[in-house]
């Protein structure tokens, strides 16, 4: 039996112009693989002489928990140049990135935002758990957002605190300890001694140039003195 080639070509049914499906629009999810055509540069978060924290390359056969240790390590080091406490500037960074409208993998959904995974009980492996948490993202093929979200949120804890509004930062810094679980949400708490705000020394041209003692505006020197403080000034 032999075939024969028909010279008629074959039909195939033609899409009528209106019945077009339009083409879908790939989404991007931040929690989704992100393939990346070179491979990932190594990251290390350090400390650099202008007072700011920054992700610079480092060799690729880096260890990854000496660049989550170095990175602790450097953001220790930014804070240590302030007056207060490391431990506070801590806590002000987790009360200011702990929110489910952060990115991942601090944030997330209101239900389940990533960082209610931190089960830790002191502030050094609350540290940890910030800083270790970007680079396992990042690792993960997940990008880069988490690592940039932690270096940005912690220049911001050190331009609040030299800022000076003790009332605003005192209040991140109790909304990151009940978010780290360190204190109850439901009692008052009472910030203690070592965790407590203390100004920056300033120039001659700042409120705080070289002050004697404590400076109160008119509204709060009325308040104080209607409840029978004595202001010496």
């Amino acid at each position: 039996m032999k075939w024969v080639a028909s010279s008629s070509p074959v039909k195939t049914p033609q899409r009528s112009n209106d019945a077009k499906i339009p083409a879908k629009r790939p989404t991007t999810h931040p929690d989704k693989i992100v393939r990346y055509a070179v491979p990932q540069i190594a990251l290390v978060l350090s400390f650099e002489t202008d007072a700011k924290l920054i992700a610079s390359a480092t060799s690729p056969t880096y260890p990854q928990e000496s660049i989550i240790r170095d990175s602790c390590t450097a953001i220790l080091s930014l804070f240590s140049k302030s007056r207060v406490s490391p431990h506070r500037l801590v806590y002000i960074s987790a009360g200011s990135m702990f929110q489910p409208q952060s990115p991942l993998p601090y944030g997330g959904s209101k239900t389940k935002p990533g960082y209610i995974e931190y089960t830790g009980n002191d502030v050094d492996s609350l540290l940890w758990f910030m800083v270790s948490s970007a680079f396992k993202w990042y690792w993960g093929c997940r990008g880069r957002a988490g690592i940039d979200f932690l270096t940005d949120s912690v220049n911001h804890t050190v331009l609040l605190h030299e800022k000076g509004d003790k009332d605003f930062l005192d209040e991140l810094l109790l909304k990151g300890m009940k978010k780290a679980g360190h204190i109850e949400w439901s009692k008052a708490a009472v910030i203690l001694e070592n965790l407590r705000f203390v100004p920056e020394c300033m120039d001659r041209s700042s409120d705080f140039g070289n002050a004697k003692g404590v400076s109160f505006t008119p509204a709060r020197r009325k308040i104080l003195a209607d409840r029978g403080y004595g202001i010496v000034e």
